[in-house]
């Protein structure tokens, strides 16, 4: 059947100097993702950004979904606190 699957992640301290922050909707089908580019922005590390992500997915009764966040850059400190405002959401449309 068609999923509706969507969550929202509230990242808190995020580093400007990470190249990317991509979330992952992850399905036994297909990966869909949401990236986003802190660089570009003309300020101090950020205090939160929320990263949503919505999808209809094509999944069967043993499929199963997985959620993933990923940082990217060179430094080891490049990192973000996850809030409790994240959530996630699924349910059978159609």
């Amino acid at each position: 059947g068609k999923y509706q699957l969507s969550a929202l992640l509230y990242l808190q301290n995020i580093e400007l100097a990470a190249e990317y922050y991509e979330l992952r909707l992850v399905t036994s089908n297909r990966i869909y993702y949401n990236i986003f580019n802190p660089g570009g922005l003309d300020t101090d590390d950020l205090s939160y950004w929320c990263l949503p992500i919505s999808v209809l997915a094509d999944m069967d009764a043993s499929d199963t979904v997985s959620l993933e966040i990923r940082v990217g850059g060179t430094a080891s400190d490049e990192t973000a606190d996850i809030g409790t405002g994240s959530h996630f959401s699924g349910y059978l449309a159609c």
